[in-house]
């Protein structure tokens, strides 16, 4: 059976006598390996055989050839019609010819090229000389056998002012056992864990992540992440047993700007969280949006669902009306938590829409559907479902520096807000009092032009959707009581 799929692939592609001789290990197939397998098939690294030898190649060549023929691996899920990707780990067509006719050849060596290893050594990014490395306290035993759920750990920083970071890199203790981490930035602002996590999953603090194959981040030259003062580095780790118990202690380390960073490298979360899929729904459809009020530049893009998730689209609309699709994944794998830089940074102009469309398929076709009998809707926990397509963007426009300026402003209104409504009543009371002034259509949400303030909106709509609920009313005013008890105790 798998060798009339390797013959049938390798004639889609094109006749192997194309070549004037079989292909050759250390001529045709080595760099190949090299290039877009070795950072997951190495000693210590995710991939389940290392791919660093002649002989290690040879080896495993049924399994090349059948996770290649098939487009399961390197693992790239992008739609290749749309946008050009920095990170492209997949193979062109004539590097899978290549593969496949060199393992129907029977996996010849031939002779290296004078002065070549004949051992190739896995080429991974690294970031040297960092100027902090925060680590988890302590070490997290994974279990042999099993699943885990999501595990929490949270990092002080000590930090005792805003740091410009302009390089990450997320270093797993125990890359074998580790599947994806994401780290959020949660600053000192008086905020319960339960809220950070929250906010965060929903975009709104994220900082760092890291999938197998990962290397450190650069940020383009006068770009940078923001590091508050007294943050905490929240990591939330997904691990996976690998037969045998594996101890993992995972750290970030970050390099800091030379103090000349003028543009903040921001992460938002374009997500919906009214998610409501029935039973058995096979492709139910979920949007979200958001609107740049500024001129600004996107670097990069990664959409995240859980185990229903079934395709993602990102699709550009610009003031003109031009529409554009800038990412495409019409397979998505929740194993693969990919984050898709593009190769050259695109302007997004002021009033650009960014339009997210995502399906999910709860049915029993599914085949990594936890329950097809159940309603599934948002939440944190894998047998949920999130829908959030993140970006990276820097804003270009005044604007971002007039948002800068105007910060004390804002808080002025954050404390006119709180004394207008009765800032010591109850804050189930104060909730209705805000509702009943600010929604005016009575519609049970308070939308953007139902509110002078734009500033202020934009802080009230905790995971930009565009309108305040009553739940994110309660967040703020009970963050808003937590700072005024904070500042008259000092």
């Amino acid at each position: 059976m798998r060798l009339v799929t390797i013959t049938v692939f390798i004639g889609a592609l094109g006749p192997t006598d194309a070549y004037a001789d079989a292909p050759t290990y250390h001529r045709d197939v080595a760099t190949i390996v090299q290039a877009r397998c070795q950072s997951c098939h190495a000693p210590g690294q995710i991939g389940p055989f290392t791919l660093q030898t002649y002989a290690d190649a040879k080896r495993w060549s049924a399994t090349i050839a059948e996770v290649v023929g098939e487009g399961r691996m390197p693992p790239w899920h992008a739609n290749p019609t749309h946008g050009r990707f920095r990170n492209d780990r997949s193979l062109n067509a004539e590097q899978k010819r290549t593969l496949l006719a060199w393992i129907e050849a029977g996996c010849p060596e031939g002779e290296a090229f004078p002065g070549a290893k004949a051992e190739a050594a896995a080429v991974l990014t690294t970031l040297t000389n960092p100027d902090a490395v925060f680590m988890m306290d302590r070490d997290y035993l994974v279990k042999a056998e099993g699943t885990l759920p999501y595990q929490i750990f949270v990092v002080p920083t000590g930090l005792t002012e805003d740091k410009w970071v302009s390089a990450i890199e997320v270093r797993p203790g125990a890359r074998e056992v580790v599947h994806h981490i994401l780290i959020f930035a949660i600053a000192d602002d008086g905020r319960s864990l339960r809220e950070a996590i929250v906010d965060g999953g929903a975009g709104g603090g994220q900082f760092a992540s890291y999938v197998p194959g990962d290397s450190a981040t650069f940020f383009p030259k006068g770009m940078g992440k923001k590091l508050p003062a007294g943050a905490r580095l929240l990591f939330q780790v997904h691990y996976t047993p690998i037969g045998k118990a594996v101890s993992d202690r995972t750290s970030i380390a970050v390099k800091y700007g030379d103090g000349r960073l003028i543009q903040e490298v921001r992460t938002k979360g374009i997500n919906q969280r009214m998610i409501r899929i029935a039973p058995g729904a096979s492709n139910h459809e979920v949007r979200s949006s958001f609107t740049f009020r500024e001129d600004a530049t996107l670097l990069s893009m990664w959409p995240h669902m859980h185990l229903r998730g079934k395709d993602f689209r990102f699709t550009a609309t610009f003031p003109d009306g031009r529409s554009e699709v800038l990412l495409d994944v019409p397979k998505f794998d929740f194993n693969w938590q990919t984050t898709y830089e593009l190769q050259a940074p695109r302007p997004m102009p002021s009033g650009t829409r960014i339009d997210c469309v995502a399906h999910f398929d709860n049915s029993a076709e599914n085949p990594n559907n936890p329950d097809p009998k159940v309603t599934v809707r948002w939440g944190p926990q894998t047998v949920d479902e999130m829908m959030i397509g993140y970006i990276d963007y820097v804003a270009d426009g005044p604007a971002s520096l007039q948002r800068r300026v105007g910060a004390e402003r804002l808080e002025g209104s954050f404390e006119a807000l709180r004394g207008r409504f009765g800032g010591d009543r109850p804050i189930a009371e104060r909730v209705e009092r805000l509702f009943q002034f600010y929604d005016k259509d009575g519609d049970g949400l308070v939308k953007k032009d139902e509110v002078p303030n734009a500033n202020l909106f934009e802080r009230l709509d905790r995971d930009g959707d565009g309108a305040i609920t009553k739940d994110e009313m309660r967040l703020v005013l009970e963050a808003m009581d937590r700072n005024t008890t904070k500042k008259k105790d000092q």
